[in-house]
């Protein structure tokens, strides 16, 4: 599996979903962390149990560049990662964080350019008990990630692409983007959408008529009223 983050990132995570025709779309629930973050990688997954952030220590010995941690925390809301682990996360070659749970320091990784998505913004201290699962799948919110899976995450939500399917979904996204290409510029020239999408056949509404006095200052000022 070659990818180009560049060319998932300019992509999105919207087309890639409609590409793949695939349950791939993580819980509307996980947010970015900070304005514009966005990430592709590699799926590290991690399991943490509630407010116990050791896992995702020990998480960052087992990632390899490129990789993005994808770590269920059960949905707490505790501040498992921040400016530290950004850092280190950093110095590893890390992609970003999808995680279910909570993040802190969002300024920080913000000016860090770190990504991360989370389902909280917490700055409730965690402990350090159980070191947790790293690189077995799991359960985020319904969807099952797996190691290696190819993770996209922009402001538009999360999708989670199984390895076997990427190269696939890839080119059918490749072709969706060139056909939209068409289609805008297409609305551009003024076409509407009934046309280009063939949805006249779909039934025409009842459509109340504009009131004569209305319609008529309206054309006489050029314009809606």
């Amino acid at each position: 599996m070659a990818v180009s983050v560049a060319e998932v990132l300019a992509m999105g995570s919207a087309t890639l979903y409609e590409a793949s025709g695939l349950g791939c779309d993580l819980d509307p629930a996980f947010r970015p962390a900070w304005a514009g973050a966005r990430l592709a990688g590699r799926a590290l997954p991690v399991q943490a149990a509630a407010g116990d952030n050791l896992p995702l220590h020990w998480a960052l010995e087992a990632a390899r560049p490129g990789d993005v941690l994808v770590v269920d925390a059960g949905g707490a809301p505790f501040g498992y990662w921040g400016e530290v682990l950004a850092v280190a996360a950093q110095r590893r070659g890390v992609a970003g964080l999808v995680i279910d749970g909570g993040v802190r320091d969002t300024d920080r990784m913000r000016a860090l350019d770190f990504p991360a998505f989370s389902t909280h913004i917490a700055i409730r201290g965690t402990g350090k008990e159980w070191p947790g699962t790293i690189g077995s799948p799991v359960i985020m919110r319904g969807r099952v990630v797996h190691r290696g899976d190819l993770v996209v995450a922009d402001e538009d939500g999360i999708v989670v692409l199984p390895a076997a399917s990427v190269d696939g979904v890839l080119e059918a996204a490749r072709q969706r983007v060139a056909k939209e290409d068409v289609f805008m510029r297409r609305l551009r020239e003024g076409e509407l959408t009934l046309d280009l999408y063939g949805f006249r056949g779909l039934g025409n509404p009842l459509v109340a008529e504009l009131p004569e006095d209305v319609a008529v200052a309206a054309e006489r000022a050029g314009g809606a009223p």
